[in-house]
């Protein structure tokens, strides 16, 4: 893979003790804590999180100019999903996820939560799930932490998508800076990335990722997309990559679906960074108000 240095967009790196695979995501409504206190008043479970717990964490980065990223977790065993509204490095408050009828969510496998966006520009995040049997794509549509509605994801003929394995969803993000996160696919077998530009929870179109040279990409293991998000805040979502093998972690630059540049992350020494397990990526987001991904 080609690179150059980059000295912006710092990573968030963290040892994994949980579970359930992490998946990165790309955004989280902004929560306050008067949501809390009302939810618990109403008797709905707000529950503190133990190190112990069958949890899934999600680094996502928040919707709004004003906010800090929060951080959304998912219960393998209970089927619960939480929110952590962050201040910095500090949970603020927690809060269950509820659905159309007021009662906290419990949703397990087959279904796994594969990202977070914006789906329908109503700078409230969404949060996006994958059926890893049927195939099935469904967008649950948010306000703060309560389900408004649920949507399952169509294609360009109107008809339920049923997308599985050797493809899997690997991110969510503002690919061609409409206000509506799109959805990121890869092919661990060819290779390739394709993205699906979004209007709301219908597919507009499809574009398979190319380089700079105009041609398509195919990238493969020790290689594996573990993020998007604006790194250079032009509006449009970049990918992230790590290398299992050399540890290395590279941007790559969009615009649109074509790759701008690529840049290998550095360093405060300007060296590249090389990190490799028991690290893991596990999220990014905007944590320090200066509306750059960390």
């Amino acid at each position: 893979m080609k690179v150059k240095k980059l000295a912006f967009g710092l990573l968030i790196l963290t040892i994994s003790f949980v579970t359930m695979p992490l998946v990165l995501l790309s955004t989280i409504s902004p929560l306050k804590a008067k949501n809390v206190e009302m939810a618990e008043k109403s008797g709905l479970k707000v529950t503190p999180a133990a190190n112990n717990l069958p949890l899934s964490r999600y680094i996502a980065q928040s919707s709004s100019a004003n906010s800090q990223s929060d951080i959304l977790w998912h219960n393998s065993s209970t089927g619960e999903t939480q929110i952590w509204l962050m201040n910095s490095y500090k949970v603020a408050s927690r809060a269950t996820v509820i659905g159309e009828n007021g009662r906290p969510t419990a949703i397990g496998s087959p279904w796994s939560i594969v990202g977070v966006g914006d789906i329908n520009s109503d700078r409230k995040s969404d949060i996006i799930w994958h059926n890893s049997s049927t195939g099935e794509t469904q967008i649950w549509l948010m306000n703060g932490y309560k389900v408004t509605s649920r949507a399952t994801v169509i294609g360009e003929d109107g008809r339920a998508t049923a997308i599985g394995s050797p493809w899997n969803i690997v991110g969510s993000g503002d690919i061609n800076s409409d206000g509506k996160s799109d959805i990121i696919w890869h092919n661990s077998s060819t290779g390739e990335t394709q993205i699906w530009l979004m209007n709301g929870s219908k597919v507009a179109s499809r574009a398979t990722v190319i380089g700079e040279d105009g041609r398509a990409t195919a990238i493969g293991s020790p290689w594996n997309i573990v993020g998007s998000g604006d790194i250079n805040r032009n509006g449009k979502a970049d990918i992230i990559w790590h290398n299992s093998s050399t540890g290395e972690t590279q941007i790559w630059l969009m615009n649109g679906s074509k790759v701008a540049s690529r840049a290998t992350v550095i360093g405060e020494d300007g060296r590249p960074t090389a990190i490799g397990s028991p690290w893991s990526i596990v999220g990014f987001g905007v944590f320090n108000r200066r509306q750059a991904i960390d």
